[in-house]
């Protein structure tokens, strides 16, 4: 399937469908090849679910034909989509309306209408910004003056990232780009999340190179995997013994302690936010990485209120702006034991690592360790014969 094809398919069809002209120059900065395709899908979105606002206040039903013409421009999306990824072109929907569409599939039927939810909130409309969009495919170095094409790996709520190979340096480079769809404090949060890491220097923490102000990204160290598949990928092997996990949990937890040292608390540790970077002969080497939920004691950015955010939430934490040394122990305790065992819920039994994570987690605060340096001891002690028992 080549690239030609795939946009002269999908401009023929959509670009003799009505819509709005409005919206069609929401999406100038596209591809001329999907102008069409973005502003019709954004039109038919918006009047079907302002129809639907209107509904949920008038009898709460749905009618039949715009319930079947929603659940067609859902499909039409997600076909869109999907065939933009096969050649490697990623299309973002705001994260508000993949919010709305996801809660629509629950209760949209095909025939005799659909019954609007009691708890249904009214959808709020974009008619000024894009919701659709397409990240740059390429990045410049302006040292060199070349183009580099970005290979999609990976993505979140925030942003994405992309990878490609800088021929001068002959390595590979990550570069995150923060979506268009982000409200000011979540820019802002984006670019603390590059100036903490900027300013932290150790071997356990992912080294970031520029700020590109023009489009919302920085450049990265790349790392080939997150420690979650780093993990399920070596389990089992015989190679991935007890002292190559040692080996990796010591790494991660001296990260840990090096923030602690500098002042910041990470609060999203998870499988995903600590990555692995391999080097010939076995060499593995731990990242922390996803600064985007930090806390440091200077930040203006951590008043989230009581809105509880993070992957691995500590059980004992009702708000999150109160997060403190103990509550990131509780997510070391289960990243520690994920190491060992491969397995996601804690390991808890023994005296052994099972001491150690049972500590971590402890339900009562005060009985959980207070420094980084006595988790990194007791792990230190565990030995390859009785380290589950």
């Amino acid at each position: 399937m080549t690239s030609e094809f795939v946009y002269q398919d999908i401009e023929s069809k959509y670009s003799e469908r009505l819509f709005d002209d409005r919206y069609m120059r929401l999406y100038q900065a596209e591809d001329v090849h999907l102008r069409s395709a973005f502003a019709y899908l954004h039109d038919r979105l918006n009047d079907l679910l302002r129809y639907m606002n209107e509904k949920s206040v008038r009898g709460r039903h749905y009618n039949a034909d715009q319930s079947r013409e929603l659940i067609d421009v859902t499909r039409d999306i997600g076909q869109l989509k999907t065939t933009l990824l096969r050649i490697g072109v990623e299309v973002s929907l705001s994260p508000s309306y993949e919010k709305v569409l996801e809660r629509c599939r629950t209760f949209l039927t095909s025939s005799g209408g659909s019954a609007i939810p009691g708890d249904f909130e009214e959808i709020p409309i974009e008619d000024y910004e894009p919701i659709f969009s397409v990240p740059t495919s390429t990045v410049r170095i302006e040292k060199s003056g070349r183009d580099y094409t970005l290979k999609s790996v990976g993505s979140g709520s925030y942003a994405q990232v992309y990878k490609y190979k800088d021929d001068e340096y002959r390595m590979h480079v990550a570069v995150k780009k923060a979506r268009r769809t982000l409200d000011e404090t979540e820019m802002k949060r984006f670019r603390a999340e590059f100036d903490v890491l900027a300013d932290l220097s150790s071997p356990y923490v992912l080294s970031v190179f520029r700020y590109n102000e023009a489009d919302k990204s920085y450049a990265m160290e790349y790392c080939d995997h997150t420690l979650g598949s780093f993990i399920s990928e070596n389990n089992g092997k015989s190679s991935f013994d007890f002292f190559k996990r040692k080996r990796i949990a010591q790494q991660f937890l001296y990260g840990i302690s090096y923030l602690a040292v500098k002042g910041v608390l990470h609060r999203d540790l998870s499988f995903t936010n600590v990555l692995v970077k391999t080097y010939d002969a076995g060499v593995v080497q731990v990242k922390l990485s996803d600064f985007g939920l930090h806390k440091t004691q200077s930040s203006l950015l951590t008043r989230t209120g009581t809105e509880m955010k993070g992957t691995i939430l500590d059980p004992t934490l009702d708000d999150f702006k109160n997060y403190s040394l103990a509550n990131e122990i509780y997510a070391v305790g289960h990243v520690v034991s994920f190491i060992f065992t491969g397995r996601t819920g804690p390991h808890v039994r023994g005296e052994n690592l099972g001491a150690i994570v049972r500590r971590c987690t402890d339900l009562n605060v005060d009985h959980r360790y207070k420094q980084l340096q006595e988790i990194i001891n007791d792990v230190t002690n565990l030995r390859a014969e009785n380290y589950l028992k």
